[in-house]
């Protein structure tokens, strides 16, 4: 379940990503983590998360988590913890070149029975990115990336996310 999607910059890409980071887990809650990367905290507030924050708070029915604006969740309401649990619910990573170490450490070990990782940005973002979630996130039961971005090349995350299955040549 890997998906790319690429397009100009006013193509409404990051608005997407955005929208399918909510619906996804609002389809399942508590089975239900979404990783939203972005280039750093502050891009991607600008960005996705900001996207994300917006949708969340002027929602036309009552979403069952509760935002933790400062520090990038979306927890769900379990009904056992005040502020939800961190199982589940969204999370903003910051997947900048400098902290690769980081961002692919809050990617290891995640289990749930819904994991999706939704990149934004995915060109400037780090391998590691991919690796992680092809070495470790599929393990989930159901496991999906989608990553947004303007085509640079065939060996940036991107490019390797997209490259065709029978190569760049055919």
């Amino acid at each position: 379940n890997e998906l790319g999607i690429s397009g100009c910059a006013s193509a409404g890409k990051t608005d997407f990503g955005a929208v399918w980071a909510l619906v996804n887990w609002q389809a399942a809650p508590l089975e239900t983590k979404v990783l939203v990367t972005s280039t750093s905290l502050k891009e991607a507030r600008k960005r996705v998360w900001g996207s994300i924050r917006e949708y969340f708070l002027n929602s036309a029915v009552q979403l069952p988590g509760k935002l933790l604006d400062s520090i990038g969740q979306i927890r769900t309401a379990d009904g056992k913890e005040s502020l939800g649990s961190d199982k589940c619910g969204i999370e903003l990573v910051a997947c900048e070149q400098s902290q690769e170490k980081e961002a692919v450490a809050r990617f290891i070990g995640i289990k749930q029975s819904r994991v999706i990782v939704v990149a934004d940005e995915l060109a400037e973002l780090t391998q590691g990115i991919l690796q992680a979630y092809r070495g470790n996130l599929v393990s989930n039961p159901y496991c999906q990336i989608i990553g947004m971005s303007n085509f640079k090349g065939t060996q940036d995350p991107f490019g390797l996310l997209t490259e065709p299955k029978l190569g760049w040549s055919s």
